[in-house]
């Protein structure tokens, strides 16, 4: 809509919150292949993170991202905790 409406104007599109909804903070890609052993995934957004992910037999490979300038994301802590935060959805699922 936004290409169709041109630069009009419109207040819609400029509006703060469309557009904090139309940055993508987490972009994720699934990569499903057992022949893979190492994926990557880069973060679109500059305060972003990528996540590109393989679902295997044994697990779940998992490789995260973002770009060293940013200060609003840390790769490390996100990496550190996401594990624990996995876990505990999981275990929400299976309780549901």
């Amino acid at each position: 809509l936004q290409s169709v409406a041109g630069d009009n104007g419109n207040e819609l599109f400029s509006h703060p919150l469309l557009t904090n909804a139309s940055r993508w903070r987490v972009s994720t890609s699934n990569i499903s292949s057992p022949h893979l052993g190492f994926i990557g995934f880069g973060a679109v957004d500059p305060d972003g993170l990528g996540l590109g992910y393989n679902q295997c037999a044994d697990g779940l490979r998992l490789a995260i991202s973002g770009f060293n300038a940013s200060d609003a994301v840390n790769v490390d802590i996100f990496a550190g905790i996401f594990p624990s935060v996995l876990s505990a959805m999981i275990d929400a699922l299976r309780k549901s």
